[in-house]
């Protein structure tokens, strides 16, 4: 069996000294140092691995070693943390504790969450039936409404993202690109990057604009099309390929042969729309956008199911301190080793530094007028020079 580069480089994560000789601590829940387990994913900053704590299984998450240096990069893992810790949603695992592991690098711990990501069943050749597909994009409105009510974007919602769960419950995963909007709704942080996943990014991500809820709405819509059909609907062959097709118009959704019903096409279209003013409201008027589609189709939404995830036992989570019920001033991070720079970062302070909104410096008295009188001047200019010109070639 062929390996991937990607499977090779986990698996070397995973069966390496240094890695295999790390531990965490999580004084709420163990004295004991805790080992890391098998890896369970990755992506550009982190490695996530399994580990068990008092018979509770839990999902640590590691930031990679050239990432444990860099400030934007645990600036990003900060926020993470309080973001997940601020929305305390079923769907959203919950984060258990956070800190430095043994040789330095911050980590947090989260719920581990039994099942499969929606990309890993789209590899398997298995697309989600209709009332699956609704039923799902039903379930993480469900999220995106408590999100965008806190202020919070998720910027990164695709397959790979979503876990569904044995009974189906899925769960949002790594909001490691969650963006914080300001009182009047905007984005807290100024643009100029492009940042999230090409094959699924909203058009205004990929030219770098600002991100709105409907930025959120787009990437969520493209994710359900996409399980739907069981494979992205972007086909570039490269990152940059996906970029540029990002930042076209997604062709209608008959043209990928989804079959699907014409009241679930265009309700997909409308949250897929290029203009993010044409895209639904909110994602409460998405979600009862979908109800009403469901109920045409004689869809029971939202489905019932037994359980909401695997939250800590009673008899554990009563001798816990979890991080939302610490005090703010013992929200920074643990003492730092000096394997790596020591950093200290409160992801309460990250969070409100978001919440400052970029004003541009006041503009001088008249500056306005002097810059429309200079252009004019530029014009005629131009103008004269131009006359002059054609008069010198007739003579």
């Amino acid at each position: 069996m062929l390996e991937t580069p990607n499977a090779a480089r986990e698996r070397s994560h995973a069966t390496s000294p240094f890695e295999a000789s790390v531990t965490i601590s999580l004084p709420e829940l163990s004295n004991d140092p805790i080992p890391l387990g098998r890896i369970l994913g990755s992506g550009g900053t982190s490695i996530v691995y399994a580990a068990v704590v008092q018979r509770i299984p839990i999902a640590v998450k590691l930031l990679r070693p050239e990432c444990a240096i860099d400030e934007e990069s645990i600036a990003r893992f900060s926020r993470e943390i309080f973001v997940v810790d601020a929305l305390r949603h079923p769907a959203v695992p919950e984060c258990y504790g956070y800190g430095h592991c043994s040789d330095g690098r911050p980590f947090a711990a989260f719920a581990h969450v039994e099942g499969t990501t929606l990309r890993e069943r789209m590899r398997g050749g298995e697309p989600l039936s209709l009332i699956e597909g609704l039923a799902l994009l039903d379930d993480l409105l469900e999220v995106l409404i408590l999100a965008h009510q806190k202020g919070i974007l998720h910027r990164d919602i695709k397959p790979s993202n979503i876990i569904l769960g044995p009974r189906g419950l899925p769960h949002l995963l790594d909001f490691g690109l969650a963006q914080l909007l300001d009182a009047k709704g905007l984005r807290a942080t100024a643009a100029g990057v492009p940042l999230g996943t090409p094959a699924f990014m909203a058009p205004e991500q990929a030219t770098a604009r600002a991100a709105t809820p409907a930025t959120d709405l787009f990437s969520l819509a493209l994710t359900i099309a996409s399980g739907l059909a069981g494979h992205s609907l972007r086909t570039g062959a490269s990152t940059l390929d996906l970029l540029v097709e990002a930042r076209l118009p997604l062709l209608p959704l008959c043209t990928f042969e989804l079959r699907l019903p014409l009241e679930v096409e265009a309700l997909l279209e409308k949250a897929l729309a290029f203009d993010p003013a044409e895209r639904f409201e909110s994602a409460e008027a998405m979600q009862r956008a979908t109800r009403v589609v469901a109920r045409e189709l004689g869809i029971a939404l939202p489905l019932r199911r037994d359980g909401v995830g695997a939250p800590l036992p009673t008899a554990v989570a009563s001798e816990t301190t979890l991080l939302s019920s610490r005090e703010s001033d013992d929200y920074g991070w643990l003492p730092v080793p000096t394997t790596y720079p020591p950093v200290e970062l409160d992801p309460r302070a990250i969070f409100k530094q978001d919440f400052e909104a970029l004003t541009p410096p006041p503009q001088a008295a008249g500056s306005q007028p002097r810059a429309l009188y200079v252009i004019l001047a530029l014009l005629a200019a131009s103008f004269w020079i131009a006359a002059a010109v054609r008069w010198f070639q007739r003579v």
